[in-house]
């Protein structure tokens, strides 16, 4: 799945839910605050 995509996703989940839901939404798939996601990156859908 793109970046974009993901990127789209949790900034979605930050508005809706709040950032706490939106840090424990990146936990789940393995990133931290310091993770910087690129639009052309390519992440593992599971």
């Amino acid at each position: 799945m793109k970046g974009t995509v993901v990127l789209t996703w949790l900034e979605t989940i930050g508005n809706i839910w709040g950032d706490d839901v939106k840090r424990y939404a990146e936990k789940g798939i393995g990133l931290d605050e310091s993770t910087i996601i690129s639009p052309t990156d390519d992440i593992d859908d599971s």
